[in-house]
């Protein structure tokens, strides 16, 4: 084996060795504001990925916290500069 097919087998050594952590991406709520009631909330459904309002109750099957890339893909960045839309940084429970 070369240098080249070891340095992958080294850095995960390495990880173990020295401890290695994955910073998350921090993710977002999306509320409209003004809206009160059930669909106030930015959704995704993760089976067909279709996008729509809600509550903030997350399933296994809907995502209400969501990563800037994730929204940005989906054609939702503009969210951010949107005075009418509240986007909260939470803690995604995943820890």
């Amino acid at each position: 084996m070369g240098k080249k097919e070891t340095e992958p087998i080294i850095t995960i050594v390495n990880m173990r060795q020295f401890g290695y952590e994955v910073e998350e991406e921090p993710r977002y709520t999306v509320r409209v504001k003004g809206v009160d009631g059930y669909g106030r909330y930015l959704n995704r459904n993760l089976d067909n990925q279709y996008w729509f309002l809600a509550s903030d109750n997350e399933t296994g099957s809907y995502r209400t916290k969501h990563t800037r890339k994730e929204l940005e893909e989906a054609d939702f960045g503009w969210v951010f500069d949107c005075e009418g839309v509240e986007v909260k940084e939470v803690d995604d429970g995943n820890d």
